[in-house]
């Protein structure tokens, strides 16, 4: 389900890491060091590459999309998930820091744009996140929130 650089690599530590979705395959790295510092631009920008030059094809089942399922079916949708061995990569994905969505699409239009930000076709986002930050081929950016009223209001009213 994840790739990252270091699979024997332990996330049980404060959240340090981010997850990126690229054709609804998921992938994890550090994007703050052990003194919670940012790391260095350049490493963030090689782990992008890496995962934009990728050549594993687009997930057949991206697991994304069923984060935007009702809850009580998601609910029981993730606990077939831990059941069948995918516990620790959830618990990864959970506590990310947040979110990167790399698009392979370009934006048409401004309708074409609404719908892409809000949910696109879904294999792509990871809706239980806090936020994610949506980034697509053209360079077009926006922050979608977690489809919970509390989060998103909460990001709203305070931003």
């Amino acid at each position: 389900m994840l790739f990252h650089p270091d699979p024997k690599k332990e996330y049980k530590e404060k959240a340090r890491h981010l997850i990126v979705m690229s054709k609804g395959n998921m992938y994890v790295f550090d994007i703050v060091d052990r003194d919670g510092n940012l790391v260095k631009p350049a490493e963030i920008q090689s782990h992008l590459k890496y995962i934009l030059c990728d050549p594993t094809p687009p997930a057949a089942f991206p697991l994304g999309v069923l984060t935007s399922e009702n809850r009580d079916v998601w609910a029981g949708l993730r606990d077939k998930l831990v059941a069948a061995g995918n516990a620790e990569d959830l618990r990864i994905v959970d506590g990310a820091l947040f979110c990167l969505s790399l698009d392979d699409e370009s934006m048409k239009d401004h309708i074409h744009i609404s719908h892409n930000m809000l949910h696109g076709d879904g294999c792509n986002r990871w809706c239980d996140k806090s936020f994610t930050v949506i980034l697509t081929k053209d360079g077009q950016a926006a922050i979608h929130y977690v489809h919970s009223w509390g989060d998103g209001l909460a990001a709203f009213f305070f931003s």
